[in-house]
Protein backbone atom coordinates (compact mmCIF):
# COMPACT_ATOMS: atom_id res chain seq x y z
CA UNK A 1 0.00 0.00 0.00
CA UNK A 2 1.12 3.26 -1.00
CA UNK A 3 1.01 5.96 1.30
CA UNK A 4 -1.03 8.29 -0.67
CA UNK A 5 -3.72 5.44 -0.33
CA UNK A 6 -3.16 5.07 3.29
CA UNK A 7 -3.86 8.56 3.69
CA UNK A 8 -6.56 8.81 1.37
CA UNK A 9 -8.48 5.58 3.55
CA UNK A 10 -7.94 7.38 6.81
CA UNK A 11 -9.59 10.79 5.82
CA UNK A 12 -12.64 8.83 4.23
CA UNK A 13 -12.91 6.56 7.41
CA UNK A 14 -12.64 9.87 9.27
CA UNK A 15 -15.77 11.49 7.28
CA UNK A 16 -17.86 8.70 7.92
CA UNK A 17 -17.82 7.83 3.91
CA UNK A 18 -16.04 4.08 4.08
CA UNK A 19 -17.84 1.13 2.80
CA UNK A 20 -18.17 -1.97 4.89
CA UNK A 21 -14.54 -3.79 3.46
CA UNK A 22 -12.81 -0.48 3.53
CA UNK A 23 -13.93 0.53 7.11
CA UNK A 24 -12.71 -3.12 8.20
CA UNK A 25 -9.50 -2.02 6.72
CA UNK A 26 -8.87 0.84 8.62
CA UNK A 27 -10.27 0.04 12.36
CA UNK A 28 -7.45 -2.40 12.17
CA UNK A 29 -5.31 -0.32 11.51
CA UNK A 30 -6.17 1.89 14.72
CA UNK A 31 -5.90 -1.86 16.39
CA UNK A 32 -2.01 -1.21 16.04
CA UNK A 33 -1.57 1.71 17.97
CA UNK A 34 -4.91 1.78 19.87
CA UNK A 35 -3.76 0.76 23.25
CA UNK A 36 -0.53 2.88 23.83
CA UNK A 37 -0.84 6.23 21.77
CA UNK A 38 -2.44 9.36 23.52
CA UNK A 39 -5.75 10.69 21.74
CA UNK A 40 -4.69 13.64 19.77
CA UNK A 41 -5.97 17.04 20.50
CA UNK A 42 -3.28 19.27 18.44
CA UNK A 43 -1.98 18.82 14.83
CA UNK A 44 1.25 17.74 16.15
CA UNK A 45 -0.07 15.30 18.06
CA UNK A 46 -2.26 13.78 15.17
CA UNK A 47 0.38 13.49 12.66
CA UNK A 48 2.49 11.64 15.55
CA UNK A 49 -0.23 9.11 15.34
CA UNK A 50 -1.19 9.00 11.97
CA UNK A 51 2.89 8.63 11.65
CA UNK A 52 3.12 5.96 14.14
CA UNK A 53 0.42 4.08 12.04
CA UNK A 54 1.62 4.06 8.77
CA UNK A 55 5.35 3.30 9.99
CA UNK A 56 3.40 -0.01 11.71
CA UNK A 57 1.85 -1.02 8.21
CA UNK A 58 4.48 -0.58 6.33
CA UNK A 59 6.74 -2.84 8.62
CA UNK A 60 4.06 -5.35 8.21
CA UNK A 61 2.87 -5.55 11.69
CA UNK A 62 -0.39 -7.09 12.53
CA UNK A 63 -3.11 -6.07 14.87
CA UNK A 64 -2.85 -6.41 18.42
CA UNK A 65 -3.40 -9.65 19.76
CA UNK A 66 -4.26 -9.40 23.47
CA UNK A 67 -7.99 -8.74 24.45
CA UNK A 68 -9.38 -5.06 23.22
CA UNK A 69 -13.09 -4.21 24.08
CA UNK A 70 -14.97 -3.02 21.31
CA UNK A 71 -15.87 0.22 23.39
CA UNK A 72 -11.96 0.82 23.76
CA UNK A 73 -11.64 1.14 19.99
CA UNK A 74 -14.85 2.50 19.43
CA UNK A 75 -13.79 5.37 22.00
CA UNK A 76 -10.26 5.89 20.56
CA UNK A 77 -11.55 6.20 16.98
CA UNK A 78 -14.15 8.45 17.85
CA UNK A 79 -11.99 10.67 19.47
CA UNK A 80 -9.27 11.06 17.16
CA UNK A 81 -12.04 11.65 14.90
CA UNK A 82 -13.42 14.69 17.17
CA UNK A 83 -10.05 15.64 17.31
CA UNK A 84 -9.59 16.02 14.05
CA UNK A 85 -13.01 17.86 13.66
CA UNK A 86 -11.23 20.68 16.47
CA UNK A 87 -8.19 21.19 14.38
CA UNK A 88 -10.31 21.56 11.37
CA UNK A 89 -12.57 24.31 13.30
CA UNK A 90 -9.00 26.11 14.40
CA UNK A 91 -8.51 26.31 10.81
CA UNK A 92 -5.37 23.98 10.50
CA UNK A 93 -5.57 22.12 6.74
CA UNK A 94 -3.84 18.59 6.20
CA UNK A 95 -2.38 18.42 3.04
CA UNK A 96 -3.22 14.89 1.25
CA UNK A 97 -0.77 14.96 -1.92
CA UNK A 98 -0.78 12.56 -3.99
CA UNK A 99 2.13 11.03 -6.05
CA UNK A 100 2.94 13.12 -9.04
CA UNK A 101 5.33 10.44 -10.88
CA UNK A 102 4.59 9.11 -14.01
CA UNK A 103 2.87 5.65 -13.46
CA UNK A 104 0.18 4.16 -11.83
CA UNK A 105 -0.49 3.19 -8.25
CA UNK A 106 -1.71 0.06 -7.14
CA UNK A 107 -1.82 -1.26 -3.94
CA UNK A 108 -4.12 -4.13 -2.02
CA UNK A 109 -4.90 -4.53 2.07
CA UNK A 110 -7.23 -6.62 3.24
CA UNK A 111 -8.94 -7.83 -0.10
CA UNK A 112 -9.39 -4.16 -1.02
CA UNK A 113 -7.85 -2.62 -3.96
CA UNK A 114 -6.96 0.91 -4.39
CA UNK A 115 -5.78 2.24 -7.90
CA UNK A 116 -4.40 5.79 -8.41
CA UNK A 117 -3.50 7.31 -11.62
CA UNK A 118 -0.57 9.45 -11.48
CA UNK A 119 0.07 10.30 -14.84
CA UNK A 120 -0.73 12.92 -17.24
CA UNK A 121 -3.59 10.88 -19.14
CA UNK A 122 -6.08 8.19 -19.13
CA UNK A 123 -5.45 4.76 -17.78
CA UNK A 124 -8.27 1.65 -18.59
CA UNK A 125 -8.69 -0.72 -15.94
CA UNK A 126 -10.45 -4.05 -16.12
CA UNK A 127 -12.59 -5.61 -13.61
CA UNK A 128 -12.99 -9.26 -12.53
CA UNK A 129 -16.46 -9.11 -13.78
CA UNK A 130 -15.17 -7.67 -17.20
CA UNK A 131 -16.18 -4.11 -16.67
CA UNK A 132 -14.02 -1.37 -17.87
CA UNK A 133 -13.29 2.13 -16.26
CA UNK A 134 -11.06 4.82 -17.84
CA UNK A 135 -9.19 6.43 -14.87
CA UNK A 136 -9.00 10.21 -15.30
CA UNK A 137 -5.35 11.77 -14.35
CA UNK A 138 -5.59 12.04 -10.35
CA UNK A 139 -8.53 10.13 -9.83
CA UNK A 140 -8.74 7.27 -7.19
CA UNK A 141 -10.84 4.43 -7.26
CA UNK A 142 -11.18 1.20 -4.42
CA UNK A 143 -12.76 -1.82 -4.99
CA UNK A 144 -12.49 -5.40 -3.67
CA UNK A 145 -10.46 -7.51 -4.75
CA UNK A 146 -13.64 -10.01 -5.47
CA UNK A 147 -17.29 -8.50 -5.36
CA UNK A 148 -19.81 -9.25 -2.85
CA UNK A 149 -22.39 -11.81 -4.31
CA UNK A 150 -25.11 -9.91 -4.97
CA UNK A 151 -23.81 -5.99 -6.11
CA UNK A 152 -20.66 -4.90 -7.49
CA UNK A 153 -19.80 -1.79 -4.85
CA UNK A 154 -16.80 0.80 -6.48
CA UNK A 155 -15.76 4.34 -4.61
CA UNK A 156 -14.29 6.55 -6.64
CA UNK A 157 -12.77 10.20 -6.13
CA UNK A 158 -11.58 11.97 -9.46
CA UNK A 159 -12.99 11.60 -13.36
CA UNK A 160 -13.49 8.35 -14.92
CA UNK A 161 -15.49 6.74 -17.52
CA UNK A 162 -17.48 3.78 -16.91
CA UNK A 163 -18.44 1.08 -19.55
CA UNK A 164 -19.99 -1.79 -17.11
CA UNK A 165 -20.67 -5.39 -17.88
CA UNK A 166 -24.73 -6.13 -17.65
CA UNK A 167 -25.69 -8.38 -14.80
CA UNK A 168 -29.35 -7.78 -14.24
CA UNK A 169 -28.67 -10.14 -10.91
CA UNK A 170 -25.56 -7.98 -10.05
CA UNK A 171 -26.22 -3.99 -9.60
CA UNK A 172 -22.83 -2.05 -10.12
CA UNK A 173 -22.58 0.92 -7.55
CA UNK A 174 -20.33 3.74 -7.88
CA UNK A 175 -20.22 5.74 -4.65
CA UNK A 176 -18.68 9.32 -5.03
CA UNK A 177 -19.36 11.83 -2.58
CA UNK A 178 -22.45 11.55 -0.95
CA UNK A 179 -24.14 10.06 -4.13
CA UNK A 180 -24.64 6.35 -5.29
CA UNK A 181 -24.86 5.96 -8.97
CA UNK A 182 -26.47 2.58 -9.66
CA UNK A 183 -26.53 0.73 -13.20
CA UNK A 184 -26.75 -3.07 -14.33
CA UNK A 185 -25.00 -2.57 -17.13
CA UNK A 186 -24.69 1.09 -19.19
CA UNK A 187 -21.99 3.69 -19.44
CA UNK A 188 -21.57 6.54 -17.89
CA UNK A 189 -18.92 9.54 -17.09
CA UNK A 190 -18.78 10.71 -13.45
CA UNK A 191 -17.01 14.19 -12.62
CA UNK A 192 -16.56 14.64 -9.08
CA UNK A 193 -13.07 17.27 -9.14
CA UNK A 194 -15.74 20.10 -9.32
CA UNK A 195 -15.69 22.14 -6.59
CA UNK A 196 -18.86 21.20 -4.30
CA UNK A 197 -20.09 19.23 -7.03
CA UNK A 198 -20.24 16.00 -8.64
CA UNK A 199 -21.83 15.28 -12.23
CA UNK A 200 -22.96 12.21 -14.01
CA UNK A 201 -23.58 11.95 -18.03
CA UNK A 202 -25.14 9.01 -19.71
CA UNK A 203 -24.08 7.42 -22.68
CA UNK A 204 -25.48 4.48 -23.10
CA UNK A 205 -28.35 2.54 -20.89
CA UNK A 206 -30.08 3.69 -18.03
CA UNK A 207 -28.45 5.46 -14.79
CA UNK A 208 -30.16 5.61 -11.40
CA UNK A 209 -28.38 8.35 -9.02
CA UNK A 210 -29.50 9.13 -5.82
CA UNK A 211 -28.25 10.29 -2.15
CA UNK A 212 -26.14 7.94 0.28
CA UNK A 213 -28.94 7.41 2.74
CA UNK A 214 -32.03 8.04 0.91
CA UNK A 215 -35.10 6.59 2.27
CA UNK A 216 -36.14 5.73 -0.93
CA UNK A 217 -33.88 5.96 -3.97
CA UNK A 218 -36.61 6.20 -6.37
CA UNK A 219 -38.31 9.59 -4.88
CA UNK A 220 -34.88 10.87 -3.61
CA UNK A 221 -32.79 10.37 -7.20
CA UNK A 222 -32.92 11.17 -10.73
CA UNK A 223 -33.06 8.12 -13.82
CA UNK A 224 -31.31 9.57 -16.46
CA UNK A 225 -30.62 8.05 -20.01
CA UNK A 226 -28.37 8.49 -22.81
CA UNK A 227 -27.18 11.93 -23.69
CA UNK A 228 -28.74 13.19 -20.30
CA UNK A 229 -26.50 14.62 -17.23
CA UNK A 230 -27.30 15.39 -13.33
CA UNK A 231 -25.20 17.40 -11.38
CA UNK A 232 -25.60 17.13 -7.59
CA UNK A 233 -24.80 20.08 -5.21
CA UNK A 234 -23.32 19.45 -2.05
CA UNK A 235 -24.12 22.78 -0.38
CA UNK A 236 -27.92 22.59 -0.77
CA UNK A 237 -28.21 18.48 -1.30
CA UNK A 238 -30.15 19.16 -4.63
CA UNK A 239 -30.19 17.66 -8.59
CA UNK A 240 -30.42 19.56 -11.64
CA UNK A 241 -31.08 17.91 -14.80
CA UNK A 242 -29.56 18.51 -18.26
CA UNK A 243 -28.36 17.33 -21.38
CA UNK A 244 -24.74 17.41 -21.72
CA UNK A 245 -22.42 19.40 -23.95
CA UNK A 246 -22.11 17.53 -27.34
CA UNK A 247 -24.79 14.91 -27.06
CA UNK A 248 -24.25 12.11 -29.73
CA UNK A 249 -26.00 10.07 -32.03
CA UNK A 250 -27.62 6.51 -29.85
CA UNK A 251 -25.08 3.28 -30.63
CA UNK A 252 -27.81 1.30 -31.68
CA UNK A 253 -28.97 3.68 -34.27
CA UNK A 254 -25.70 5.22 -35.41
CA UNK A 255 -25.17 3.26 -38.96
CA UNK A 256 -28.69 3.55 -39.35
CA UNK A 257 -29.22 7.49 -39.20
CA UNK A 258 -29.22 9.79 -42.35
CA UNK A 259 -30.06 13.51 -41.73
CA UNK A 260 -30.24 14.61 -45.69
CA UNK A 261 -33.15 15.88 -45.82
CA UNK A 262 -35.49 16.66 -48.77
CA UNK A 263 -38.81 18.57 -48.69
CA UNK A 264 -39.46 17.08 -45.27
CA UNK A 265 -41.90 18.19 -42.95
CA UNK A 266 -40.25 20.14 -39.60
CA UNK A 267 -42.28 17.44 -37.44
CA UNK A 268 -40.17 14.79 -39.51
CA UNK A 269 -37.17 16.56 -39.16
CA UNK A 270 -37.25 16.81 -35.59
CA UNK A 271 -38.52 12.88 -35.17
CA UNK A 272 -35.16 12.00 -36.70
CA UNK A 273 -33.53 13.68 -34.38
CA UNK A 274 -35.46 12.56 -31.20
CA UNK A 275 -34.65 9.24 -32.37
CA UNK A 276 -31.24 9.62 -33.82
CA UNK A 277 -30.46 11.80 -30.15
CA UNK A 278 -33.05 9.92 -27.65
CA UNK A 279 -34.07 13.63 -26.72
CA UNK A 280 -37.39 14.66 -26.23
CA UNK A 281 -37.90 17.35 -28.97
CA UNK A 282 -41.32 19.58 -28.84
CA UNK A 283 -42.90 22.29 -31.28
CA UNK A 284 -44.38 25.17 -29.27
CA UNK A 285 -46.48 26.19 -32.26
CA UNK A 286 -48.13 23.30 -34.25
CA UNK A 287 -48.47 25.79 -36.63
CA UNK A 288 -44.61 25.49 -37.83
CA UNK A 289 -44.86 21.23 -37.84
CA UNK A 290 -45.61 21.34 -42.14
CA UNK A 291 -42.87 23.97 -42.85
CA UNK A 292 -40.29 22.33 -45.37
CA UNK A 293 -36.72 21.78 -45.42
CA UNK A 294 -34.23 20.82 -47.63
CA UNK A 295 -30.60 20.20 -46.83
CA UNK A 296 -27.76 18.10 -45.27
CA UNK A 297 -27.16 18.24 -41.97
CA UNK A 298 -25.06 14.77 -41.75
CA UNK A 299 -21.53 15.57 -39.86
CA UNK A 300 -22.90 18.14 -38.16
CA UNK A 301 -23.50 18.38 -33.94
CA UNK A 302 -27.09 18.35 -33.14
CA UNK A 303 -26.83 21.78 -31.55
CA UNK A 304 -25.02 23.28 -35.15
CA UNK A 305 -27.89 21.05 -36.69
CA UNK A 306 -30.45 22.57 -35.09
CA UNK A 307 -28.85 26.51 -35.96
CA UNK A 308 -29.10 25.51 -39.59
CA UNK A 309 -32.36 24.41 -39.13
CA UNK A 310 -33.61 27.18 -37.12
CA UNK A 311 -31.99 29.81 -39.25
CA UNK A 312 -33.67 28.29 -42.69
CA UNK A 313 -37.63 28.20 -41.32
CA UNK A 314 -37.36 31.28 -39.29
CA UNK A 315 -37.73 29.40 -36.32
CA UNK A 316 -35.88 29.26 -32.97
CA UNK A 317 -34.64 26.72 -29.87
CA UNK A 318 -33.82 26.70 -26.37
CA UNK A 319 -33.19 24.22 -23.63
CA UNK A 320 -34.81 23.44 -20.83
CA UNK A 321 -33.75 20.62 -18.89
CA UNK A 322 -33.27 17.93 -20.70
CA UNK A 323 -35.63 18.80 -23.67
CA UNK A 324 -35.58 20.99 -26.04
CA UNK A 325 -38.42 23.47 -27.49
CA UNK A 326 -38.75 24.56 -30.82
CA UNK A 327 -41.09 27.71 -31.66
CA UNK A 328 -41.55 29.80 -34.74
CA UNK A 329 -43.56 32.52 -36.09
CA UNK A 330 -44.26 30.30 -38.98
CA UNK A 331 -42.94 29.26 -42.65
CA UNK A 332 -41.08 31.92 -44.75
Amino acid sequence: MSKQSFEYLLEKYLSGKCNAEEKKVVEQWFELVGNDSKIPTTEPEWNHVKDRMWSRIHKGATPITKPVSIWRKQSFRLAIAASITILLGLGIYFNYVLNTQNHLIISEYAGVVTQENATNKIIALKLEDGSVIKLHPKAILSYPKHFLADKREVTLKGNAFFDIKRNPNKPFMVLCGETITKVLGTSFLIKSDLSSKIQVEVKTGKVSVYEKGASNPKENGVVLTPNEKVVYFDEDNHFVTGLVEKPEVLVTVKDKINFDFRNARLSEVLQKFKDAYGIEIFLEDEKIANCTFTGDLNAMPIYNQLDFLCQTLNANYQIKGTDIIVSGRGCF
